[in-house]
């Protein structure tokens, strides 16, 4: 009976699309195993980009192959296993030099050179539909960000707002709103963010996800320029808050109404700022 290793994989961007979720293309691995009796040795799954060679469950496939621990990789279609087409072509040599054989579970692998080739023409396909999504989903953006808009808006958002994606804005949370003209006014008063976590969760305060507050949260909402009215989109932000890689963020003036004044914005900035001085670490 030969031992398989199941691989399945779906993109990081629209997960569920097509039928081909992980759970349906482990389904569809595993009844395809079992009419070839095969041997599941092991089960990889992963949302992850499949023109990236580097991806975790991918990893440990490899390490499987390489150890000579299966003698078959069963795949949902050959997409799933890679889009790009070098990759591929790096991918089923390390198959063939530890004679593994890859099969899918929709399609016929045809492992001839012929059908290598057939492989990389596929794969190099793949590869160029996804630039030209890319190259769409840009242009898309930039097209919002001209108009002033955010071009997405997902997850619970941040702290004091709801996000409403028919004007692409945000919108004042009045309760959150408060506790945030709260947390800057203890800040510029001098109260550490661990303090002011503290105070957060001894007055029963929710926080967005339903967790207790941590100081880390707070310190990141303390640095949020947002919270005056500005929005940053593409702005990269180091350990010490400064602006990085600043020809590729966007300033948005009318995105998120402004809960607190420059001012006050400031005064817990230097603040906090002294407070570091004073206890480095």
């Amino acid at each position: 009976m030969n031992k398989a290793a199941i691989y399945c994989r779906v993109s990081t961007e629209g997960q569920e699309q097509d039928g081909t979720s992980l759970q349906t293309q482990l389904e569809a691995c595993l009844k395809y195993c079992q009419v070839k009796g095969y041997e599941v040795k092991y089960q990889f799954s992963e949302a992850w980009s499949g023109l990236s060679l580097e991806r975790p469950r991918l990893a440990e496939l490899r390490e499987a192959v390489r150890s000579q621990a299966i003698e078959v990789v069963v795949v949902y279609s050959l997409d799933r296993f890679s889009r790009d087409p070098v990759h591929g072509v790096i991918l089923m040599q390390e198959l063939e030099k530890n004679e593994v054989a890859l099969e899918a579970a929709t399609e016929t692998v045809d492992n001839s050179e012929v059908g290598k080739l057939v492989f990389y023409i596929k794969g190099y396909a793949a590869k160029l539909d996804a630039e030209r999504r890319r190259d769409a989903t840009g242009r898309g953006k930039r097209a919002l960000l001209k108009n002033g808009q955010m071009p997405q808006g997902t997850g619970v958002g941040i702290y004091g707002y709801k996000w409403d994606p028919a004007t692409k804005k945000r919108i004042l949370l009045p309760h959150e709103s408060r506790v945030v003209q709260h947390m800057f006014g203890m800040a510029a008063g001098g109260k550490s963010c661990f303090g002011i976590a503290r105070t957060l969760n001894d007055n029963s305060v929710p926080s967005k996800t339903g967790k207790k507050w941590e100081a880390r949260t707070v310190n990141r909402i303390l640095h949020n320029q947002a919270y005056t009215g500005i929005t940053y989109f593409g702005r990269t932000t180091g350990k010490d808050h400064k602006k990085t890689n600043e020809n590729n963020w966007h300033v948005l003036t009318d995105v998120t109404p402004a809960i607190i004044d420059q001012e006050l914005f400031q005064q817990a900035q230097n603040a906090l700022a002294s407070l570091k001085e004073l206890h480095p670490g």
